[in-house]
């Protein structure tokens, strides 16, 4: 028995110099695909040029097509037949000459992004003549200034197979691995042996159909797919806003990582958070983070951890792991056992006790670390937080936030008083409440406003909610104070920046698809980038000439500046903001609002300047 590996390979080189849109955390680094043949890929190719076959009966059509599509307009169709001759089959679609030295190409720097995504449909289920196995390579082509290559290769499953007509899914990991399963391996070429996202000209797709056979009869597949929403994904990180000034501060910096529910310790100087990332055997462990030095380190004994809290002496950390609570000494250590079938620790003043969801009811308890005393608050809730003078607790019952008097020993003193007033089935929450030093605020993350998950803060005693940090477009999430009351850390989304070529493509027209077309309705646009320092761009679309405001207000509903003030011809129109007011002084980093008003028209999208 002979065994075959028959694959067919796509070279999608400056697929980057097509435009970009924001979605769903993500960059769209292909314009959707939508006219990606013809204007990238050479129609009709040249063989041995941009189009290359093992077999002559070998067949790979590319075409755009606008029947269907994961999002935009369109998506790019691939009609395939892959022959077996003489040890392997393979097909190859380029948009450039493999051949060549290539040091003409520009640079693609992927080196912000946590992984890369690609939504992909089957129209026609692959039809093997031999039983076998397909996968799906994703390869990265990467050049140095001499034009030589390197070709990183990652795998993964593709069900071609599949006949559901649902669009799947395929997340590729941005990292260097010795498995090339879990991230990108060196296939041919060496430079240095070291994958660098910021030399990236080109990428390969090859769908990878492993059988047994003879080459006396050509075994082959057919079939017939669609590819879509390639896109450029950023991570979550531990972020510190001070609550006085509104500036906010990125404290760290893990390479493919997520990172939440950040916890100070006594002094303010280190942060205890988890640590999500697919390097990990467990999936999820307790880091520390210096905020001097923004390194972060695991802590020895909460491998597997999360919801880090860390106790007000300094000494110990609390987190969850399996559904129980476990304590660990915060320089790392063994790990002590003190609550099964609970989750959502965190500490009293004294760092005696700890409040916790109960798994079995989902109410409120304490328990006394040391004795394993409890009591029972009598109230369903998550994500408690004792107060640090010890005499209430703020919890959430996932929609509102709620606190309740206590005493010492934890036991209740009356009934829990609401705080937020979200109505039932609204869609709308408020969680994960946090005190601030003086008792007074209670800071939390909700949907509130636009169905971002943002930054909000409340007076403990009730009353106006005020919000203190949001990403646009993005959730952040998992807020608390430090212990003095001048920072809050939580975690929220890094944008990847996806640096584009700048051969081929307008800067000023790269966040539209037609920009030669008037606009058919009043449009605002995102900024970007987003975050930005210093600069950012806002576009709009007006239908019809027009008296046309646009104006920049601070987190607080402040003017800062006015941007557009007059009649504006119809079309599309793009302003520079350098993120200074109304009398050129340099503004802090914090959350800002633009509105557009133009006619009956007016729209509010929210942007972060970030230093």
């Amino acid at each position: 028995m002979i065994h075959n590996k028959l694959f067919l390979t796509i070279l999608l080189v400056s697929f980057f110099s097509i435009g970009m849109l924001t979605e769903s955390n993500a960059q769209v680094i292909v314009q959707n695909f939508d006219n990606a043949v013809g204007t990238f890929f050479p129609d009709p190719p040249t063989t041995n040029q941009d189009f290359f076959a093992s077999n002559p009966a070998a067949v790979f059509d590319l075409s755009n097509y606008a029947v269907d599509s994961y999002e935009g307009t369109g998506s790019m169709k691939i009609d395939y037949k892959v022959v077996y001759d003489a040890g392997e089959g393979w097909i190859v679609r380029t948009t450039y000459d493999v051949l060549a030295g290539n040091t003409s190409l520009p640079y693609i720097d992927l080196s912000s992004g946590k992984s890369l995504g690609l939504s992909y449909k089957v129209l026609v289920p692959a039809n093997l003549t031999a039983v076998g196995t397909m996968t799906f390579e994703f390869k990265l082509a990467e050049f140095n200034d001499a034009g030589n290559r390197e070709l990183w290769q990652y795998v993964t499953i593709l069900d071609l197979t599949n006949n559901s007509g649902n669009w799947l899914n395929v997340t590729i990991p941005l990292k260097q691995d010795a498995d090339n399963t879990k991230g990108f391996v060196l296939q041919l070429g060496y430079i240095d042996g070291i994958l660098q996202l910021d030399k990236i000209k080109g990428f390969e797709i090859a769908i990878v159909y492993q059988t047994t056979g003879s080459p006396v009869t050509p075994q082959m597949a057919t079939g017939s797919l669609l590819l879509d929403n390639l896109q450029l994904f950023g991570s979550y990180n531990i972020y510190t806003v001070n609550a006085n000034t509104g500036n906010v501060e990125r404290v760290t910096f893990l390479d493919d990582a997520d990172e939440y529910n950040p916890s100070f310790n006594n002094n303010g100087k280190l942060i205890a958070h988890d640590v999500v990332s697919s390097s990990d055997p467990l999936g999820q462990s307790i880091y520390i983070t210096d905020l001097k030095t923004q390194t972060s380190t695991p802590l020895a004994g909460a491998e597997g951890g999360n919801d880090a809290s860390w106790s007000p002496n300094g000494k110990y950390i609390a987190f969850d792991r399996d559904g129980n609570i476990y304590v660990v000494p915060s320089g790392g250590g063994t790990a002590t056992l003190v609550r099964e079938n609970a989750i959502d620790a965190e500490w009293s003043n004294n760092s005696k006790r700890l409040v916790f969801t109960d798994l079995s009811d989902y109410t409120l308890r304490t328990i006394d670390v040391k004795s394993g005393s409890e009591t029972n608050l009598g109230v369903p809730g998550v994500n408690a937080s004792w107060s640090q003078n010890g005499k209430s607790i703020a919890y959430s019952d996932y929609s509102n936030i709620f606190t309740i008097s206590v005493n010492e020993n934890g036991e209740p003193q009356g009934s829990p008083v609401q705080l937020t007033f979200s109505g039932s089935g609204s869609g709308v929450f408020n969680q994960q409440p946090s005190w601030s030093n003086n008792g007074k605020t209670i800071v939390f993350h909700s949907n509130r406003e636009t169905g971002d998950v943002d930054i909000w803060t409340i007076p403990s005693s009730g009353g106006t909610s005020s919000m203190l940090a949001g990403n646009p477009g993005y959730g952040d999430y998992d807020p608390a104070y430090s212990k003095n009351g001048k920072y809050v850390a939580y975690a929220g989304y890094t944008e990847a920046v996806l640096s584009l070529p700048k051969k081929g493509f307008d800067d000023e027209k790269s966040l539209t698809s037609n920009e030669n077309s008037l606009p058919d309705k009043f449009t605002l646009d995102q900024n970007f980038p987003n975050p930005f320092n210093p600069t950012t761009q806002i576009r709009f679309g007006i239908p019809e000439a027009g008296n046309v405001t646009l104006k920049i207000y601070n987190s607080v509903g402040q003017l800062v500046k006015t941007l557009v003030n007059g009649n504006m011809s119809e079309g599309f129109h793009q302003v520079t903001w350098d993120a200074t007011d109304s009398n050129g002084g340099k503004l802090s980093s914090g959350v800002y609002f633009y509105r557009i008003t133009a006619g009956s028209f007016s729209q509010v999208n929210k942007m972060l300047l970030l230093k």
